[in-house]
């Protein structure tokens, strides 16, 4: 997952967010927060990798964190694109996060109006609880703030939304894990301003082409993308029909 934003003379502005369900640890046997008083509701990102990469790796970064919820339905078996969002619902965090290139985990306790979601429900399984909650969009706010992304591992055990509680009965207190892994479906979010560059054709139709007579315009994140033509291919084919081709390679100088 990638979370955060940067801007470039040639390829302008890049938005990134994630759009994630949260699914039961244990599905097989469900889980009860019945009789019980939530106390927290805490969502943690394992990072593996920032851009830039920080020379000062004990430079302080803040991040302007949300995360809201989500309002339709998110499927496993359907195709989503970078280019997808849904429909956002209340917003459950919003605040700045200092964040270090050599911390490996952002934790974001979220509103205490979370705790509705759980108090005194039953979920028998995974469907059970996405008709509860359908998922969670996070991302960063922008304004003002310096370049940078973070990269989330979604299947890390410690990216997750733990729910922290309290048995009314006994006082004891436990914890429910609810996971972003291959159980859930998500997708990334990337947003493309190319207003001002070079690339400012496709802010208005992203399916146009420009012809790369000088220079070859790459991006990633759903960004540009390179087409190669060799028009004399299939004519070479045909004037040596019994040859055999061992390999081939293209070199790009970037």
């Amino acid at each position: 997952g990638v979370i955060g934003y940067y801007h470039d003379d040639v390829f302008g502005e890049v938005k990134a967010s994630m759009y994630t369900q949260a699914t039961l640890s244990t599905p097989s046997t469900g889980v009860s927060f019945l009789n019980t008083t939530i106390d927290s509701v805490v969502v943690t990102l394992v990072t593996i990798g920032t851009f830039p990469n920080s020379s000062d790796s004990n430079a302080i970064h803040n991040l302007h964190f949300e995360v809201n919820e989500i309002m339709d339905d998110m499927y496993l078996d359907t195709s989503y694109y970078a280019t997808d969002y849904m429909n956002l619902g209340d917003k459950y965090f919003e605040g700045n996060v200092e964040f270090r290139a050599t911390d490996t985990i952002v934790s974001l306790k979220l509103d205490e109006t979370m705790h509705d979601k759980f108090a005194n429900k039953e979920f028998t399984d995974n469907a059970n609880f996405l008709e509860t909650l359908k998922g969670l969009c996070i991302k960063m706010n922008y304004e003002g703030l310096d370049d940078y992304m973070l990269y989330v591992n979604y299947w890390a055990t410690a990216t997750a939304m733990t729910v922290y509680y309290t048995d009314n009965e006994t006082y004891d207190t436990s914890q429910y894990v609810f996971l972003f892994d291959k159980t859930a479906a998500h997708f990334n979010r990337y947003e493309h301003d190319y207003s001002g560059t070079p690339l400012s054709i496709f802010q208005t139709n992203r399916t146009d082409s420009i012809q790369g007579n000088e220079s070859l315009y790459l991006e990633a994140l759903g960004g540009t993308a390179i087409k190669f033509r060799f028009p004399y291919l299939m004519g070479w084919g045909k004037k040596h029909p019994h040859a055999i081709i061992h390999q081939a390679e293209l070199f790009v100088s970037v």
